[in-house]
């Protein structure tokens, strides 16, 4: 949809992914999606939000902010 929105308007400078990784993918996977928004986010200049549950992602990306939900309200932990 951003690709479309891009090209009937303007450009967007931000990507938020959902869950891609989180199912279906084996390590190498993980790996070649994350490659693949690193460089979308230097060749495009967007800023990446990868939402993840994956702790094997961690490593990969360049900063964390974990969201906690207790007592019914969320907490943003960098």
């Amino acid at each position: 949809f951003r690709d479309v929105f891009e090209s009937l308007h303007f450009p967007i400078n931000l990507l938020m992914v959902d869950e891609l990784i989180d199912n279906g993918l084996d390590g190498s996977g993980v790996d070649a999606s994350i490659k693949i928004m690193q460089q979308m986010a230097n060749d495009q200049k967007k800023a990446v939000y990868l939402i993840s549950h994956k702790d094997e992602a961690k490593p990969r990306v360049d900063s964390i902010m974990t969201v906690v939900y207790e007592n019914r309200f969320s907490n943003i932990q960098h």
